[in-house]
């Protein structure tokens, strides 16, 4: 049965969160069942991951002029979002003297790309179909 990308996206970020439970639970009190059960999460992410990675390698969007497969939207998206950051923290920062007001006139610029990128990827995800 198809799945839509967005549904395997989501079943990827639940299983980010029982790996990340299992290596929690396996730093208190490890065993091999625990262990047996991380490796086999890990396999089957790593499946997950394949497709998502095949898939948003066919998908093309518009961004501006430009046309980009989704693996370069969301290497985009994150860059944007690591400079949204880095602006947050500057604003944040008390000794660091900067005109707060311009960095977040700056902020708010990559903040509007970063949200239209986002809704391309979101609707790429919501209409893509694999298997």
């Amino acid at each position: 049965m198809p799945e839509v990308l967005a549904e395997v996206l989501a079943d990827k970020r639940y299983l980010d969160q029982k790996i990340d439970e299992l290596k929690v639970a396996i730093a208190r009190k490890p065993n091999d069942s625990l262990v047996q059960e991380l490796l086999a999460l890990i396999e089957l992410r790593q499946a997950r991951r394949l497709s998502i990675t095949a898939a948003n390698s066919k998908s093309v969007i518009r961004l501006g002029e430009t046309e980009v497969t989704i693996n370069v939207a969301i290497e985009i998206r994150n860059t944007i979002k690591e400079k949204m950051d880095i602006l947050t923290s500057m604003i944040n920062n008390e000794d660091s003297g900067l005109d707060v007001i311009t960095l977040q006139q700056q902020r708010d610029k990559y903040q509007r790309e970063y949200a239209l990128i986002t809704v391309g990827i979101t609707n790429n995800d919501l209409k893509v179909t694999l298997g």
